[in-house]
């Protein structure tokens, strides 16, 4: 009787490489471009004391918001939608892990492509958190200007601005 032995068809050395592949890898999420969008958002998600100058309080003079003389800062209140949003949103990350990290270990699903759903996922969980935040109010001044109470929405520019970038 003769015997022969095939090669083993193992797949642990492909995994051990998706797996170094996606511990290189990580999703990045939030604003890219250091531009007033950036500032914007840092502004809202961190809040802001910016000192009143004198051309400050003309515009706003102008514009039907006299400040009184004692007035020397603006407070921006903040409104954490990232870090809050993102509090909120891991737990349905963490299922979609659950649910793909087979295939991304075998490799069907590439590293990338894996990431790239995951940060989408937390992206689009941060943007919802955004869009229904609505305390801390807007000063009264901005939201008769803006015809709502909307605090972190005026075009939906800032939240839509929000990219996932897997590095």
């Amino acid at each position: 009787m003769r015997v022969r032995v095939k090669k083993d068809k193992n797949n642990i050395p492909k995994a051990l490489r998706n797996i170094r592949e996606l511990n290189r890898k990580k999703a990045v999420i939030g604003y890219h471009t250091k531009n007033h969008t950036e500032m914007v958002a840092g502004v809202q998600e961190f809040g802001a004391r910016i000192p009143v100058t004198d051309k400050m309080r003309a515009y706003l003079a102008s514009q039907g918001m006299p400040l009184k003389e004692s007035t020397k800062e603006i407070t921006i209140p903040e409104r954490a939608f990232i870090r809050i949003g993102f509090d909120k949103g891991v737990d349905d990350v963490y299922r979609l892990v659950e649910k793909y990290i087979d295939e991304a270990v075998a490799g069907s699903l590439p590293a990338k492509a894996f990431l790239e759903m995951l940060g989408d996922e937390m992206r689009d969980q941060i943007r919802d958190h955004a869009d229904d935040l609505r305390s801390p109010a807007n000063h009264p001044f901005t939201a008769e200007e803006k015809g709502k109470n909307d605090p972190l929405e005026e075009s939906g520019h800032m939240i839509d601005s929000m990219e996932v970038k897997v590095k």
